[in-house]
């Protein structure tokens, strides 16, 4: 897998049932990726989507509400074959 400026690549060990197992995991942080406030985590078959709803990054396009976070369109889930769009946002 090429390397992707922003992104991190994390190869922990997690304890189960008593034994220690090598748990590859991916995170994408915002970065040259586009994606604003956004962490995306696999953990074996599990993804995990961190957003700091504290942030705000202005008005929508449509100025009736205020982007919280974005993958501003479709990314993929890392080194998997699924994608994600996200948005979050309040009203004014």
């Amino acid at each position: 897998m090429p390397h992707v400026p922003g992104s991190l690549i994390v190869f922990p060990f997690i304890w189960v049932d008593g034994r220690w197992f090598l748990s590859k995991e991916l995170t994408m942080r915002k970065g040259e990726d586009g994606m604003k406030n956004v962490e995306m985590t696999v953990t074996g078959n599990l993804l995990t989507i961190k957003v700091d709803l504290s942030k705000e990054f202005g008005p929508s396009s449509s100025k009736k509400s205020i982007i919280i976070a974005s993958t501003e369109g479709n990314v993929s889930v890392p080194d998997r074959q699924e994608k994600v769009g996200l948005n979050v946002y309040r009203t004014k």
